[in-house]
């Protein structure tokens, strides 16, 4: 008999969306190892977006397609206890998809659900890279992919965020 595995939403998980030109934001199920034939259109599909990166933020998924993509892999779980740990990533985070940017490929940051871990990713990118708040970079991260939703320990960790930049800035 099959163990129950927790991860098995019956909720409609939507493909990943574009959040800038080149970075787009999706769930494991964008990069999932499946077998035969499915995984060689999930390859295709990957291929097809021009992604040459993948951004995994979730302790418990794979690095599917080992040399076909490059990876950077943040090992989180979605807890209040790995906001700090996510929060010390950010800059190696923000490069890898800087390296995305400048490489004319795209990338996909993704978690198990693309709803809470990975968009605290891309928001913070939004908000260091863009000169966006906090507040302007929820808003069109949420516009583009309705289902985010970062935990409170993540939302905190993006306040810090916004903190520190401002006391950069003046």
């Amino acid at each position: 008999e099959e163990e129950h595995n927790p991860f098995d939403y019956d909720i409609e998980i939507p493909p990943a969306d574009k959040i800038l030109d080149f970075l787009f934001l999706g769930s494991y199920d964008n990069a999932w190892d499946t077998k035969g034939k499915k995984r060689e259109k999930k390859l295709k599909e990957l291929q097809d977006m021009n992604i040459g990166f993948i951004l995994v933020a979730a302790k418990e998924c794979d690095m599917v397609f080992p040399g076909k993509f490059e990876y950077l892999k943040v090992e989180v779980f979605d807890e209040p206890n790995s906001a700090q740990k996510l929060a010390v990533e950010f800059s190696r985070c923000f490069e890898f998809i800087d390296k995305a940017k400048r490489s004319g490929k795209n990338i996909l940051v993704h978690c198990w659900q693309g709803v809470s871990r990975s968009s605290t990713i891309v928001i913070g990118y939004l908000m260091s890279r863009e000169g966006m708040t906090l507040t302007a970079a929820a808003k069109h991260v949420r516009e583009k992919r309705p289902i985010v939703q970062p935990n409170s320990a993540f939302m905190k960790v993006l306040r810090e965020l916004e903190r520190n930049q401002n006391s950069d800035a003046s």
